[in-house]
């Protein structure tokens, strides 16, 4: 059963009181952030209990994940990789053309996570090619590691 399926009566309120008028259209472009939103207001709100995503089951994974859905511009990848919580970050990384978002993910070069005891967050050093280091802060959800802060 799809997730529009599942959920079918609450979308058919929603949709039944759209402020935005009969026959408005969503962009494209905004799907990807729309489907993110939606997820976690759904996780809150209803609790709804899926299954952790293996390919955010690590912060190391997330990564990988987010370096791959950079160099295959692939919104709606880079949008999962995001927690809600790091809009303004994501919100930069979406805008980008897709070749800024390859130049950006190639400034990447290693990604280093010291120890920690915290089980719901990790912050993690990352080198870029021009020697620079960065951070970035990942925390945990139910879906899986997400990316917060970059």
């Amino acid at each position: 059963m799809t997730w529009r399926q599942k959920h079918a009566e609450i979308i058919a309120e929603v949709e039944a009181t759209r402020p935005l008028g009969a026959g408005s259209v969503i962009a494209p472009h905004e799907m990807p952030q729309l489907r993110s939103v939606c997820a976690a207001l759904l996780e809150q709100f209803l609790g709804e209990e899926r299954s952790p995503d293996e390919r955010l089951s690590t912060p190391e994974k997330t990564w990988a994940l987010f370096l791959t859905a950079l160099l295959a511009a692939d919104k709606e990848t880079l949008t999962l990789c995001f927690d809600p919580s790091g809009s303004q970050f994501r919100d930069i990384v979406l805008e980008m053309r897709p070749e800024q978002q390859i130049r950006f993910a190639n400034d990447f070069k290693k990604l280093h996570i010291p120890p920690s005891t915290a089980d719901k967050f990790q912050e993690a050093v990352i080198l870029r090619s021009d020697g620079r280091r960065g951070t970035v802060l990942f925390v945990k959800s139910r879906e899986g590691w997400r990316i917060a802060q970059l």
